[in-house]
């Protein structure tokens, strides 16, 4: 995150460590290969977030490392593998990280690319539900904007996807099942920003903004279902998609 000041005469170092809090609005949904909707689990995640960002070198590269927690419940509104619709609640976990190099192309305007990591863990509370681990890599390559006064700053992201993996923990349900993991190989993400900065004073600033982000993800490899090591069928995670529309606060 690069952050200003508002004060051109005594401008707030460009070193900056910053925290806050997150509340957003989380929507998952499968489909099957027809695109007919399977499932979808939808609340909202309460969570927060620590940022830091580097001074700029004598290049003007700029470095940024940020981790971000978020928990809550959400409606899980799918069916069980015979096709019996399911209604339940879900707990879940999601932790992100990523690193950036910034680049600035002209006054306001930076180029960036790193390395992005999603965790997500998700159990659904019910005698049919188990635990369910999704993680992926990516390979975020974006613009930030920063308006004249360097009260507001905007970016645009585009996410290549490298790999990842859905584990899902059948075991909960009976011990004689395995546990499959499906591996995933292909998807895309998208995220938006818009924030605005104000300086307290010299060394101190708060700030606040609005984030869309978005990720589909292709259907994953097949894997193996056993039964007390007996291989009784082969599963798949199906398509999935991913809406998180959030808001937070920076100290």
């Amino acid at each position: 995150m690069i952050v200003f000041a508002d004060d051109a005469t005594e401008p707030i170092p460009q070193d900056n460590i910053t925290v806050g809090p997150i509340l957003s609005y989380f929507s998952y949904s499968e489909f099957d290969q027809s695109g007919f909707l399977l499932m979808e689990e939808t609340g909202v995640l309460y969570g927060a977030f620590l940022d830091y960002t580097s001074s700029s070198n004598k290049t003007g590269v700029m470095l940024n490392v940020r981790i971000e927690y978020a928990q809550g419940g959400l409606n899980y509104d799918g069916q069980l593998q015979d096709g019996t619709p399911l209604s339940a609640s879900t707990e879940d976990k999601l932790i992100k990280l990523r690193g950036l190099l910034l680049s600035e192309m002209k006054e306001g305007v930076h180029l960036y690319t790193g390395a992005g990591y999603h965790y997500w863990n998700n159990i659904i509370k019910s005698s049919a539900g188990y635990e369910r681990e999704r993680n992926w890599l990516y390979i975020p390559i974006g613009l930030r904007w920063v308006n004249i006064k360097k009260t507001i700053q905007a970016h645009i992201e585009y996410d290549y996807f490298l790999t990842g993996s859905a584990i899902s923990h059948l075991s909960d349900v009976d011990p004689g099942f395995n546990d499959p993991v499906n591996n995933q190989r292909k998807g895309v993400g998208l995220q938006f920003n818009i924030e605005t900065i104000k300086g307290f004073n010299e060394k101190s600033l708060m700030g606040g903004g609005i984030y869309l982000e978005l990720w589909s993800i292709n259907e994953s490899d097949i894997s193996s279902v056993t039964y007390n090591g007996t291989l009784i069928a082969y599963g798949v995670e199906p398509k999935n998609t991913i809406v998180t529309l959030g808001l937070y606060v920076k100290f």
